[in-house]
């Protein structure tokens, strides 16, 4: 898994900050394993497993939450009021009246609160009308090339690395030219940015449909558009 260090370094400098931390980007651009991330960093901190509640709302078994009174009434089970509670809420925008759930758990102390949306709901010009005063955006991108390199191991600031893959930083970075950041490519290997799914293929393999998918999916959400010609 490829460290998102610059992002994370914004969260660890917010963190226990009274506003709501609210990552955006485009889809597989990396925000839900950013917070995994930044979640094991708050573990290795100290922080009990117990006060950190992470809610993914586009799994199929959180989809009796999607409502803001019902979501919060669930949080508020599972939080304790005696001591900081860091509350991750991924894809909020699939709930309804999200932004009135936002707001009341950003006024409890006792949470700290980081959530998600894709680019088609949260515009800069759509998050200052609904959370206007209480946020800090961060816009995470797609893999930059030096982030591409390290998951081939390679130091981008040194000549020599650990040629595992048997490609130069040449084909690696004419790989990086036609695939973009949002999948990494390994021989034999197909991985998306999330760095959990695999495919197994022959050589060097990729369908253009993985990266044209989600922008379709937004554009199709965010619009209610129906047709795809």
């Amino acid at each position: 898994m490829i460290i998102r260090e610059r992002y994370l370094e914004k969260l660890r400098n917010l963190r226990d900050v009274n506003v709501i931390k609210v990552v955006t980007g485009i889809r597989r651009a990396g925000k839900s394993t950013l917070f995994k991330q930044f979640q094991a960093e708050l573990l290795a901190s100290g922080v009990k497993q117990k006060n950190i509640i992470n809610i993914n709302l586009e799994e199929l078994e959180n989809a009796h939450l999607l409502n803001a009174y019902l979501l919060n009434e669930y949080i508020m089970k599972m939080v304790d009021k005696k001591q900081k509670n860091y509350v991750f809420l991924d894809e909020i925008q699939m709930v309804l009246e999200f932004e009135r759930l936002a707001d009341s758990l950003f006024v409890k102390d006792f949470i700290d609160l980081y959530i998600t949306g894709s680019n088609a709901y949260f515009l800069s010009s759509d998050l200052a009308t609904m959370l206007t005063g209480r946020y800090i955006e961060i816009k995470v991108m797609p893999f930059s090339f030096a982030e591409f390199l390290s998951g081939y191991k390679v130091n981008s600031f040194n000549k020599s690395f650990d040629n595992t893959f048997g490609r130069s930083k040449f084909e690696i970075f004419n790989d990086y030219l036609q695939y973009g950041g949002l999948c990494l490519l390994r021989k034999k290997r197909l991985i998306n940015i999330v760095g959990h799914f695999y495919i197994s293929v022959t050589g060097f393999y990729f369908g253009m449909n993985f990266c044209s998918f989600p922008l379709y999916l937004n554009v199709i959400r965010k619009t209610n558009y129906r047709s795809r010609e």
